[in-house]
């Protein structure tokens, strides 16, 4: 399938991007597309947490909700630069080697087999490079992801939390996973290790084993995968039980409304749950996300063109 790109070539469109994740005033602060930062601090979860969502909440002048629940959100003036991953679904080869070469270590793909397809090779030839699964996931795909694919943003039910759980188990990532629970499983190569790290042997495949995001549905529409807000802390829960390592929420906001209020609910789930990883955001939408403290952006069309 070919691209029609816009406007510049593909190193201005990365270069004007990586421009626009700069936050607060501090340069220092831009982005740098390599593994996800490790967070420290995070809290534990509370089982009988109780999310509220702004999406809902009643406004001061008696509205149906807050066009925008700026109430409910914490800015700070300097976040943590965020990531861009390019979404490369139906992109060739050639452009992704191009891409990579230009400075673009994560990229996205919706689907495993089309994965499979293309970049065993490229992970081969590029060691550094992250791969991320952004689109919906099935059990009897969970194994092959899992070998793939270094952060997976789409568990959305129990179900799928209890396949990839066991294809952790399969390749042998489960063990090391709950050994080094509460540290980083993205550490550079030459960093120090702290006590108790419990070192995971390098595959050709996957070094490390995956990390995992939440997809919630926040607009709870029937037709879209993602948990219901409600559902998310009962999810994660389940999720730990298993020594899965959860590093955050993913969400897509329904098409025809104004993501704002979606964004802002899921970084208020995200902060009362403990959690420090928030994928939101795309082409059309990725420049909000940012304001709302977005720490991965999933950009495709504005990157790599229109999928003719």
């Amino acid at each position: 399938m070919n691209s029609t790109p816009p406007h510049g070539t593909l190193a201005t469109r990365i270069a004007a991007l990586k421009r626009q994740l700069v936050v607060g005033t501090d340069a220092a602060h831009c982005i740098v597309p390599l593994p996800l930062r490790e967070r420290h601090g995070a809290g534990a979860l509370n089982q009988n947490a109780k999310l509220s969502n702004p999406l809902t909440q009643p406004s001061p002048a008696g509205g149906e909700g807050l066009p925008v629940a700026t109430a409910t959100l914490t800015m700070h003036a300097i976040m943590p630069a965020a990531i861009l991953i390019g979404a490369s679904k139906s992109q060739p080869v050639p452009m992704l080697e191009e891409a990579i070469c230009l400075g673009l270590h994560d990229f996205g793909e919706n689907k495993v087999q089309e994965a499979q397809s293309k970049w065993p090779a490229l992970k081969a030839a590029h060691a550094h490079v992250r791969l991320h699964l952004i689109g919906p996931l099935q059990s009897n795909k969970a194994l092959d992801a899992v070998a793939l694919f270094d952060v997976i943003h789409t568990i959305d039910r129990i179900k799928i939390a209890d396949a990839l759980a066991a294809a952790c188990q399969k390749l042998g990532y489960l063990s090391a996973a709950r050994a080094n629970e509460g540290l980083t499983h993205a550490l550079p190569p030459h960093a120090a290790r702290p006590k108790g790290y419990a070192e995971q042997k390098p595959t050709i495949m996957q070094k490390t084993a995956p990390q995992f995001l939440i997809q919630v549905n926040t607009g709870e529409e029937p037709q879209k995968a993602g948990v219901a807000p409600r559902d998310v802390a009962t999810l994660l829960g389940h999720c730990r039980g298993l020594g899965l390592n959860v590093v955050g929420l993913m969400c897509v906001p329904p098409e025809a409304e104004n993501p704002a209020p979606h964004f802002a609910l899921l970084k208020k789930m995200a902060d009362e749950l403990g959690l420090h990883e928030l994928s939101m955001g795309m082409s059309g939408d990725y420049e909000t996300a940012l304001r709302m403290g977005a720490t991965m952006i999933r950009v495709g069309t504005a990157l790599f063109g229109n999928r003719n």
